[in-house]
């Protein structure tokens, strides 16, 4: 994984242009110009949520520097009505999708780095759908956290709930629960 990564490090170069954003920037609106884009973050955390015209918003993902993205289309093909913001100031490396795709069929080292991200997307996916079946809020949060890494104290707790999908009353009752739980094995 880490050859892939570095991989796409270098490929960012020769395909991509970079583009710094601003905390609480949107990035992608589901007809904007990066709709038909592919990504990699090179730095920052962003979302990727679902707009609802109620104004309410789903959180899908997070993305740390290396993840990458082909909006609007997810791996498996279909379409989806993505947004993209981001949560704390970053950047994204953009290029065409079309320029992408063709660059793709003539280099395989971008070829194997699309192929990766199409697997693991989808592997994503599933591991969401089990652990949403599988898992406790108080364990789903946990692995949010860890995933998150040295981002988990900058990304917004109601996002984070929305991700896991409680309300953000209860995250605020689980990570109560979980304060006293260290303070009691002190």
């Amino acid at each position: 994984m880490s050859d892939i990564l570095s991989s796409k490090q270098q490929l960012l170069t020769r395909y991509f242009s970079r583009r710094k954003y601003a905390s609480k920037e949107m990035v992608a609106y589901p007809d904007d110009e990066i709709s038909q884009k592919a990504f990699v973050v090179t730095e920052g955390v962003f979302r990727v949520f679902l707009p609802f015209e109620d104004g309410q918003e789903i959180v899908k993902k997070f993305l740390l520097p290396g993840d990458a993205g082909i909006t609007p289309y997810q791996a498996d093909g279909t379409f989806v009505v993505s947004c993209v913001e981001a949560v704390t100031a970053g950047e994204i490396a953009i290029a065409p999708l079309d320029d992408v795709l063709v660059a793709s069929q003539s280099d395989p080292q971008l070829m194997q780095i699309i192929n990766f991200h199409r697997e693991n997307q989808i592997s994503e996916k599933a591991q969401r759908e089990i652990d949403s079946r599988r898992l406790g809020a108080k364990e789903r949060y946990l692995k949010v956290v860890d995933q998150l890494g040295q981002w988990a104290d900058q990304v917004p707790l109601f996002e984070i709930a929305s991700l896991i999908g409680i309300s953000p009353v209860h995250l605020s009752r689980i990570r109560k629960e979980l304060r006293q739980t260290v303070t009691k094995q002190m």
